[in-house]
């Protein structure tokens, strides 16, 4: 849903001896003009930057309220209750290079804690019974003061219900945000829920720091395309005018993709601007966005795969291959479709595994078979062209085919590098420069 992460009724999942909420993750830049070297923590609701506020990185809390069930809340029903700490949950947001200290592995049985549950424990590391364990930096650096950022809320007596006070928590460093909720009751962890939201901006704007360089690449690409269409349009014009004959089919297929190039750009860049503006992505233009992309590639692959084939050139018509062409660039497009949706629609974080592989899939080997079908088709138009001796045509298909090739080489290598960029990247340790790794396929 964007930089403002709602919560509605949101579960807690066993991990270790607590139950946990995985509650956000994002890259968040520095606050402008801050110290690099520590953190800063806000308890106020408001800015109060002299009126800069959109040059303050943050993680705000705003209405967040665990509810416990009645069966729960109801065994501390009495005077002996009232008034007291029935139960607890803890916001914990930390940044990457810490995620090592939240919780406590036991060298001996190599048991991992997130919670002070035991005396044994408390004998170990010295924590407060009943809270979250705080392991101390084990680089030899001193703990940063009020850093990981915790504040533990508290159930009192038999009440059902806690809400968190309204907290702003200023970022004055670069760094990977993760926030977690971790009850350390085994009982409540299994009834408690969570709603409410937390917004999380950078000094820009809404925008993840993941994303924050999509804005101004697809602005700039726009700008590219429509220098392109411009050109490109002048140039078909110009030869109508001349020889009306000139002009084919393909020069249509050609405007036609640039044009999609330059609305994709476009509606991207205007996604992107909306979402750093509100903190939410605007579903319909997502959506839009993601077809019109998904249109373009279909029909790109599709009009380089006719040309290989030799319309136009050696033969007038597709006469049979027009059905299968056809199938395959719509079976492209409701599976390019299918992906971008499921990745950007609604969506921040990454995919799961799983369900990046299945919507993968498709589209790579339908990528494969473009590419068979595309070289075959090119080595039987050479032949022909060859055998009718039509040397200025061979010469440019022949530069054609170098071109694909060079093509193909160069996107399977980086295929290669993403693969092993994420691969290497689990933890999302460069997230700064993770758009440029899929911004290189527009």
């Amino acid at each position: 849903d964007g930089a403002i992460h709602p919560y509605r009724a949101a579960r807690f999942t066993p991990t270790a001896n607590a139950h946990v909420l995985r509650a956000g993750r994002e890259g968040l830049y520095a606050t402008v003009g801050s110290d690099h070297r520590r953190h800063d923590v806000k308890g106020d609701f408001e800015l109060s930057d002299g009126g800069r506020g959109h040059e303050k990185a943050y993680v705000r809390f705003e209405d967040v309220e665990f509810r416990r069930s009645r069966s729960h809340a109801s065994r501390f029903t009495g005077a002996d209750s009232e008034g007291k700490d029935t139960g607890a949950v803890h916001a914990v947001l930390f940044e990457l290079k810490d995620h090592f200290r939240i919780g406590w592995t036991d060298p001996r049985a190599g048991t991992h804690h997130l919670c002070c549950d035991s005396p044994d424990l408390v004998a170990d590391t010295g924590c407060v019974m009943g809270d979250v364990l705080i392991a101390p930096p084990d680089d030899g650096r001193e703990p940063e003061p009020g850093w990981p950022w915790v504040r533990r809320v508290e159930f009192v007596g038999d009440h059902a219900v806690r809400t968190m006070s309204a907290e702003q928590v200023t970022v004055t460093r670069d760094g990977m945000y993760y926030l977690w909720f971790v009850t350390c009751d085994a009982s409540l962890g299994e009834s408690i829920t969570v709603t409410g939201r937390t917004t999380w901006r950078n000094p820009h704007g809404y925008l993840p720091g993941m994303m924050r360089h999509m804005r101004p690449f697809f602005g700039t690409l726009a700008l590219a395309y429509g220098g392109l269409a411009f050109w490109w349009t002048a140039k078909v014009a110009k030869a109508h005018m001349k020889r009306p004959d000139v002009v084919t089919q393909l020069h249509h297929g050609v405007t036609a993709v640039v044009a999609a190039s330059f609305a994709e750009s476009f509606l991207w860049y205007a996604d992107y601007e909306y979402f750093n503006a509100v903190g939410a992505r605007p579903a319909a233009l997502t959506l839009l966005a993601s077809c019109v992309g998904a249109a373009r590639e279909s029909a790109s692959r599709t009009l380089v795969l006719v040309v290989s084939t030799g319309y136009g050139v050696v033969r007038p018509t597709l006469g049979g291959l027009s059905t299968k062409v056809v199938g395959l660039g719509a079976a492209y497009f409701v599976a390019a479709v299918a992906l971008d949706v499921a990745t950007h629609v609604g969506n921040v974080d990454d995919l799961t595994q799983t369900t990046r592989v299945l919507l993968v899939i498709p589209v790579a080997l339908m990528d494969a078979a473009y590419i068979l079908w595309i070289f075959s088709s090119l080595s039987r138009t050479l032949a022909q062209l060859r055998a009718r001796r039509q040397l200025a045509k061979l010469a440019l298909y022949a530069r054609f085919a170098n071109v694909l090739a060079v093509s193909v080489v160069g996107s399977v290598m980086w295929i290669l590098y993403e693969t092993w960029f994420r691969a290497t990247d689990a933890l999302n340790q460069k997230w700064q420069g993770d758009w440029g790794v899929g911004a290189v396929w527009h």
